[in-house]
């Protein structure tokens, strides 16, 4: 590997470890449900495992939550039966320095 090569590998791991650090927070709302029976969110900005999902119950209309970088949230099929079948994850990422809010739909 030359110098210039070198270079380059070094200018493209800084862009890519920069992008990582100006990653802005994350806001997910429940603004469009009356009541969710339960919510399940995680932090994924990150190795994900089974522990870093957090359950929330009895979810109701201006109910929060934030973060940073990257947060993903499920919720039953149907938002008050808890006995539905989950959603496919959602996720809600910022990739720059401002605030980013995604609604639970």
């Amino acid at each position: 590997m030359n110098v210039a090569d070198k270079i380059s590998t070094v200018v493209v791991i800084c862009l890519l470890t920069a992008g990582a650090a100006t990653a802005g927070p994350v806001r997910i709302i429940s603004d469009q449900l009356d009541y969710i029976c339960k919510l399940e969110v995680m932090d994924a900005s990150g190795v994900v495992s089974r522990e870093d999902i957090r359950t929330h119950k009895g979810v109701r209309r201006g109910w929060e939550t934030a973060g940073t970088d990257k947060l993903c949230f499920r919720r039953p099929k149907y938002a008050d039966d808890c006995d539905s079948k989950w959603s496919s994850w959602s996720c809600c990422e910022s990739t720059n320095r401002l605030e980013v809010e995604c609604s639970i739909h």
